[in-house]
């Protein structure tokens, strides 16, 4: 991957395993938590069950997937900054 950019954002359709292998180090990987869906929707535990696994998986930033909507439970948007707190190494 030869963007020059020090960060690829991915949304979380996107295998982070995968994308790991072909970026190959050479760019850093942020997002992968479902805004649309897990954020918006979804309650706070599931926020961190997919923030805990896009980490594991190897997300290098945790972050939603693209822009919160509007209207997003604030207590979900807090989860995902709780999960990278208890999750990061």
């Amino acid at each position: 991957v030869e963007t020059g950019f020090d960060a690829l954002s991915i949304e979380e359709k996107v295998d982070v395993r995968e994308a790991k292998e072909i970026v190959k180090g050479k760019t850093r990987l942020v997002g992968n938590v479902s805004a649309a869906t897990t954020i918006f929707r979804g309650k706070p535990a599931e926020v961190k069950e997919e923030a805990k696994k896009a980490l594991e998986a190897g997300i290098d930033l945790l972050t939603p997937g693209c822009g919160i909507a509007p209207r997003s439970p604030l207590a979900n948007i807090k989860a995902l900054v709780e999960a990278t707190r208890e999750f990061y190494r």
